[in-house]
């Protein structure tokens, strides 16, 4: 699983950003991740979508998931502080209200 801790954060998470106009969820993720990373993903599925209320913010999480298909890991400097593979039984640890927590349970129980 890629992680990304971006410079204004001090944990990792996944590569987000946001839809362009006409542009579809899928479409967006494929994009972010290769502006982001450098890889090219195919998007297999949509896992679903979390609140991020629990972090005071007014936003939607749509988490897609994807496989790399081609590409070298490049990060984003701008954006990007660091990038890192975990295996599933290595993750960081999140607090039980974050969305990401959400995310890899749902992601977990397939």
């Amino acid at each position: 699983m890629l992680l990304v801790s971006p410079h204004y954060a001090d944990e990792f998470a996944l590569v987000a950003g946001y839809p362009e106009a006409f542009e579809s969820i899928e479409e967006a993720a494929v994009r972010e991740v290769r502006e982001e990373t450098g890889l090219e993903v195919r998007v297999a599925r949509v896992l679903g979508s979390y609140s991020c209320e629990p972090m005071g913010r007014n936003l939607v999480l749509v988490v897609c998931v994807a496989t790399p298909e081609a590409g070298e890991l490049t990060l984003q400097a701008e954006e990007i502080a660091e990038g890192r593979w975990f295996a599933l039984d290595a993750l960081p640890e999140w607090p039980e209200e974050s969305p990401l927590h959400e995310v890899f349970r749902d992601f977990r129980a397939g």
